[in-house]
């Protein structure tokens, strides 16, 4: 496969779980700012502050899981690239 290809699946794969984290990232920033100003007008209410920390505990779990996704799949490239590199040194080594 030549490298071209194999860089754009890279891109794909960690794009997926960057983009969802990016996703739920903004959603929470814009809750945060509709929470503040809730709060600001004092008007915050039990249920609105429980709705808050519910939305806030899911987004934090999905941005942990997703990012860590990521990085998993990040570290996976980097071993897959030093095996391909070392493995292609080895051969031109061993060819000369």
């Amino acid at each position: 496969m030549p490298r071209w290809e194999a860089g754009g699946g890279v891109a794909h794969e960690v794009n997926n779980p960057v983009g969802i984290s990016l996703t739920v990232a903004s959603s929470l920033e814009r809750k945060t700012a509709l929470f503040a100003a809730e709060v600001a007008r004092g008007d915050l209410r039990r249920s609105s502050l429980n709705e808050f920390l519910e939305t806030s505990r899911d987004a934090s779990s999905q941005l942990v899981a997703n990012l860590n996704r990521a990085a998993e799949l990040i570290t996976s490239f980097k071993q897959v690239a030093a095996t391909g590199i070392t493995r292609i040194s080895g051969s031109s080594t061993s060819a000369t």
